[in-house]
């Protein structure tokens, strides 16, 4: 049996399917930092994460400093327009799903509401458990 470790996707999910299938691993372990965001995350995360969404993402034009001038609802407004939390929501709604089974603990960037809904099955991705969640 091939097992993939892997962490720090921080919502570029598509990389597990694509590395899961190079290796042909049956199992994915995810070592936190998953990237555990929905449609609604970016109202509850803290500023910070907000700026690490921007600063961490392909949009070049901002940095740190750039970030600190920008109000709680400017970073809310670039979170959303540019879908900056990565491809949870897909997994969430269906339209993708992990290939093979996935576990996974949480890490400090994901939204602690998305994590304890999966981690006490209340919200479901096919082929995706939590290991551990913020409250264990």
């Amino acid at each position: 049996m091939r097992i993939l470790p892997i962490k720090d996707t921080h919502g570029n999910l598509g990389i597990i399917n694509e590395l899961a299938d190079l290796i042909r691993a049956e199992p994915v372990i995810h070592a936190g930092d998953f990237g555990s965001c929905d449609d609604e995350s970016p109202e509850h995360l803290s500023d910070r994460e907000l700026r690490l969404h921007v600063v961490h993402s392909h949009l070049r034009r901002f940095d740190e400093i750039k970030t600190r001038t920008l109000s709680r609802s400017q970073l809310i407004e670039l979170v959303r327009e540019y879908h900056l939390p990565g491809d949870f929501q897909t997994y969430l709604d269906g339209r993708e799903a992990f290939h093979v089974p996935v576990y996974a603990i949480w890490g400090n960037h994901e939204d602690e509401r998305v994590v304890e809904r999966l981690f006490q099955r209340k919200t479901a991705i096919e082929n995706l458990r939590i290991l551990d969640h913020l409250h264990a």
